[in-house]
């Protein structure tokens, strides 16, 4: 890339993308430096191409990205669940709770359900419309009282409390009741489902 080229953002992030496409794992020195780049459209592109490829060299940079709470911290959280594992779901939190947009909440609550091998349920229930969320989450309670119990706390708006509920008889959930956020009750239904 000319030094002309290298200036334009917009050339940078077209460039990490075709990487991506090619598909080529020995790009991961050029995605981990697009990582840090000051540009959070080059930011989510290097992002993506770093899930996509499965560059489990970027998790150091990504890691140490996701204190920068900006557009671009969803898609970081998303990537370091595919290279990361689920000692990296504290930090996810952390990076999610702070002032971020809904949809860069929501993809790290993804990426958390990814690490928990829950991601296509959460999905699912992220999605639904509000009656077939509250049916799922009615047929997941079942007649178990103390699940019956943390729904009712879930729809009184009491998430924290709902969270810390299902924590205590199921250690899965406790880095979740620690850090708790608006939907991460469905994190927690998914993982139980």
């Amino acid at each position: 890339m000319d030094a002309a080229a290298a200036k334009d953002p917009e050339l940078r992030r077209a460039s990490i993308q075709a990487l991506r496409l090619i598909g080529d794992r020995r790009c991961a020195a050029v995605v981990a430096n697009a990582l840090i780049d000051p540009y959070p459209s080059v930011r989510v592109a290097a992002a993506e191409a770093s899930a996509d490829l499965g560059l489990d060299e970027t998790a150091p940079t990504l890691r140490m990205l996701l204190n920068q709470a900006d557009e671009a911290v969803g898609e970081i959280a998303y990537a370091l669940a595919t290279v990361g594992n689920t000692d990296d779901i504290p930090a996810i939190l952390a990076a999610s709770g702070g002032p971020v947009t809904e949809v860069a909440r929501r993809r790290s609550l993804l990426a958390v359900a990814r690490l928990l091998d829950c991601e296509e349920r959460l999905y699912k229930l992220l999605i639904a419309d509000p009656v077939t969320c509250d049916t799922e989450l009615l047929a997941w309670a079942g007649a178990d009282p103390s699940r019956r119990r943390a729904l009712t706390l879930y729809h009184s708006g009491e998430d924290e409390k709902a969270l810390d509920r299902l924590a205590r008889s199921d250690p899965r959930l406790r880095p979740l009741a620690e850090k708790p956020q608006a939907d991460l009750f469905l994190v927690a239904v998914a993982l139980q489902s």
